[in-house]
């Protein structure tokens, strides 16, 4: 099955290929939700629509506005419910313990970011030539407010010389990583 979606490249790397590769690899989508009514029909609809092999995994933080009542009358999803909010974070690592995929992607609900980008994304990982894939807002289109903007290039910075790592935007939420036995399942 190849992907529907197009990646604007200027390598002049064939577009076929990397959708082939990225088609042999499963991907578990986690989507970490708390209070989502508004968006979560929307997001469900946008990451099935990713023509890729993947699984969906919905790990509801304890919503009161009706998104419980939603996500039980979903097929074809994985969801696990929480008893008590106990943030994003534990919302991650609960979908962490039921993947399947050998890459997981972490959706957040709220659209702010396009599963379209998914292949995007995938393609470094797939290709060997990165074990972690971070977006970043200040390489593509981002907004941010003046202050916003300085605090997260600080931050940024400041995790570059501790890491010694190159990221562009310290505080961006959309990531993906192969699966390894490191990863606690």
């Amino acid at each position: 099955m190849k992907c529907q979606h197009q990646i604007s490249n200027s390598s002049g790397v064939d577009n076929n290929r990397i959708f082939n590769i990225i088609n042999q690899m499963k991907v578990s989508v986690i989507v970490p939700v708390f209070n989502e009514i508004h968006d979560i029909e929307a997001i469900l609809r946008a990451v099935a629509g990713v023509n890729i092999d993947s699984e969906i995994i919905v790990v509801d933080d304890y919503s009161t506005d009706g998104t419980r009542d939603y996500l039980r009358t979903k097929k074809g999803i994985k969801t696990i419910f929480h008893n008590k909010n106990m943030g994003k974070g534990a919302a991650i690592r609960s979908g962490l313990g039921i993947t399947q995929g050998r890459v997981v992607i972490i959706q957040d609900a709220d659209l702010e970011y396009s599963p379209g980008e998914y292949p995007k994304l995938l393609t470094p990982i797939q290709e060997a030539s990165a074990k972690v894939v971070y977006g970043s807002r200040v390489m593509g289109k981002g907004e941010f407010l003046a202050l916003s903007y300085i605090a997260n290039r600080f931050l940024t910075l400041l995790t570059n010389l501790l890491y010694k790592s190159h990221l562009t935007d310290f505080e961006e939420r959309r990531k993906n990583h192969r699966v390894t036995d490191n990863l606690q399942r």
